[in-house]
């Protein structure tokens, strides 16, 4: 192999694989290894600390409760689940919200997450996170954090199903929209700021905590249905 073939066999080598379209790929042999993007320690969470587009090309299994599956430290990151699935070790048994329970979940409201999202509060163009499931993680499905148990709402999350998580659908997103949150130990949807056209079932705490709410089907749940809602106009 000539020196130009070589230099460019190492390079490509050490860059983060793409799809076609210029996603970066992410499966579970990819979380093992690390180096998803810089900073991205082998196995769980895989950090995401460029701005991109990322996408699933399998599902992630996270075996551990306390584990989180996927860490985002950039803003400008759209992360498409592609379909598939983010899945934890938590389960969930009851008919409904009233009788959910809920076997290995994490040990603390921050550990465990599915996707987590660590911006400071408020960032411009932070982060969208749609298209797939995010199912039995030991925390919550779907979080942010400025650190501490302060909401940051750095996070859109759209065309979602958050389901048999162990402390929580979908927490502090600037916007949930086409979101089904159901089986959740804790609340389904807590303060989302706007939460459109979603549906929150059967999940053990209130269904839907938010700033405004729209187009919104909401029942079974074990500490009310809406709280706190103010309907869009």
């Amino acid at each position: 192999m000539n020196k130009v073939l070589l230099f460019s066999a190492l390079c490509a080598a050490t860059l983060p694989a793409h799809a076609v379209d210029g996603d970066i790929l992410i499966t579970q042999a990819k979380a093992l290894a690390g180096n998803v993007t810089p900073g991205d320690a082998p196995g769980f969470p895989v950090t995401i600390s460029l701005p991109g587009k990322y996408k699933l090309a399998g599902n992630l299994t996270i075996a551990d409760a306390d584990t989180t599956g996927v860490e985002i430290t950039s803003p400008r990151v759209t992360l498409d689940l592609n379909g598939f699935a983010i899945q934890g070790p938590a389960t969930t048994n009851g008919e409904t919200g009233a009788n959910l329970d809920c076997s290995n979940t994490s040990s603390h409201w921050n550990l465990g997450v599915g996707v987590f999202v660590k911006l400071p509060s408020h960032t411009p163009a932070a982060v969208f996170i749609g298209n797939g499931t995010i199912a039995g993680m030991g925390g919550i499905g779907v979080s942010s954090t400025a650190g501490g148990n302060v909401s940051n709402n750095t996070y859109t999350a759209q065309d979602l199903r958050v389901a048999g998580n162990g402390r929580g659908g979908i927490y502090y997103a600037v916007a949930v929209r086409d979101v089904i949150a159901e089986y959740n130990c804790g609340m389904g949807i807590y303060f989302g700021h706007a939460v459109m056209h979603s549906v929150s079932l059967y999940n053990s705490g209130a269904g839907i905590h938010s700033s405004q709410v729209l187009h919104n089907s909401v029942f079974g749940n074990g500490n009310g249905n809406q709280v706190g809602t103010t309907p869009l106009n």
